[in-house]
């Protein structure tokens, strides 16, 4: 399909949703807005599993310059998604509450990218529904924070073994 026919499309939905949705639960835009959150850091847990990965690949191969050959590169990690980004980390951290934690983290990330704006249109009214579901998605926001902040000790780690 031709860009401009695909521009149209989403256009043409977005304004058929956002006048349908003017009668939605007053709990629908805190729903999405966490959603976005979660996803957001889901985002950057990624992004510091790879920053860490990439750390380690540079200490690595200055440790090793002209002993082993050693060819993996910031490359080799770029499209990798969560899983696969968690399993190479654990390869290289010893952090077996981190890493449990980011595996079991792992449907929540599927499940919001995946389903989360996924709502009927008797979900988008139903405010016993949204209620109960922000407050899952809040757990869920809280350990997602956890999980960066942990990530985010673990990076300044290798960054300090790097120097």
């Amino acid at each position: 399909m031709p860009p401009g026919i695909a521009v149209l499309t989403t256009s043409r939905l977005a304004f058929l949703c956002k006048r349908e949705m003017n009668d939605k639960s007053k709990y629908f835009d805190d729903y999405v807005t966490l959603i976005s959150a979660i996803l957001v850091d889901f985002q950057f847990i990624e992004e510091g599993i790879r920053m860490y990965i990439s750390n380690v690949f540079k200490y690595i191969v200055t440790e090793l310059a002209g002993v082993i050959p050693f060819h993996y590169d910031d490359k080799d990690i770029e499209k990798d998604a969560l899983g696969k980004l968690i399993n190479k980390f654990k390869k290289f951290n010893d952090n077996k509450r981190l890493i449990a934690e980011l595996n079991d983290l792992k449907k929540y990330r599927n499940n919001c990218a995946h389903r989360g704006f996924l709502l009927t249109d008797e979900q988008v009214h139903d405010e016993k529904y949204l209620k109960n579901g922000l407050k899952e998605l809040e757990k869920v926001k809280k350990r997602t924070a956890n999980c960066l902040s942990d990530l985010h000790k673990e990076v300044v780690k290798i960054e300090l073994l790097k120097n």
